[in-house]
């Protein structure tokens, strides 16, 4: 137990090392790329290095997230915020994750409900795991819903994609589990999980034929 707190601050402190480097060059490559002066070559070339550093962004903070969780010490910041507004925001944020597969993000806002009361940074990094992992297991070329919807007492999220079933659901928000044999920590969806209980909410997936699967959250309202 004690090696394993080791090496988790270990790594928390590496990753926040990487963090301002990181976001130094996310920020200098999105100024080149408003500039308009580049050849769409460079352009390209350009919004992939950006994409490369996004993601990497992402994988820093789940690393830190990771430690934080981990710790006696995680605690959330709630405020109430628009949640429609909220959404808006993170899909600005998720080309990075679209590009590669030329996939297309769909929200569908069905709750009659706008405000809610959430740590705006630890939900935010759930829709992004949730999307990424979403994105990594899609079709090309296919659609990511995201359909907010709402009971009298919880908001209830649910995103899904088009992909192959997952095999064992009970495992997959255990820590260092991916799911399947393509690339990533492993720390994604054990984040979500850590997130969404602390926040009094549940998360679970679900395979749904012909061969969607269906990642489904609720945030106490």
């Amino acid at each position: 137990m004690q090696t394993q707190l080791i090496k988790d601050e270990f790594f928390a402190n590496m990753a926040h090392d990487l963090k301002s480097p990181i976001n130094s060059q996310i920020q200098v490559l999105k100024f080149i790329l408003s500039s308009k002066k580049e050849s769409d070559e460079e352009k390209e070339l350009l919004s992939q290095l950006l994409n490369s550093n996004l993601h990497l962004q992402n994988l820093i903070q789940n690393l830190m997230t990771k430690f934080k969780t981990s710790s006696n010490n995680f605690s959330l910041n709630k405020k109430e915020i628009n949640f429609k507004n909220f959404l808006t925001n993170i899909l600005q944020k998720t080309f990075f994750i679209l590009d590669d597969k030329n996939l297309t993000l769909k929200i569908n806002y069905l709750s009659k409900k706008e405000f809610v009361q959430i740590d705006e940074i630890e939900i935010e990094r759930v829709f992004l795991n949730l999307i990424t992992n979403a994105a990594r297991h899609a079709k090309n070329s296919s659609i990511i819903e995201i359909n907010i919807e709402n009971s009298d007492d919880k908001f209830i999220i649910s995103i899904i994609n088009e992909g192959a079933h997952i095999k064992d659901l009970n495992e997959i928000f255990k820590i260092y589990q991916t799911g399947s044999k393509t690339s990533g920590t492993g720390l994604g969806l054990y984040i979500c999980k850590k997130i969404i209980t602390t926040h009094g909410g549940k998360i679970y997936a679900q395979n749904i034929d012909p061969n969607k699967v269906k990642f489904t959250f609720t945030l106490p309202v």
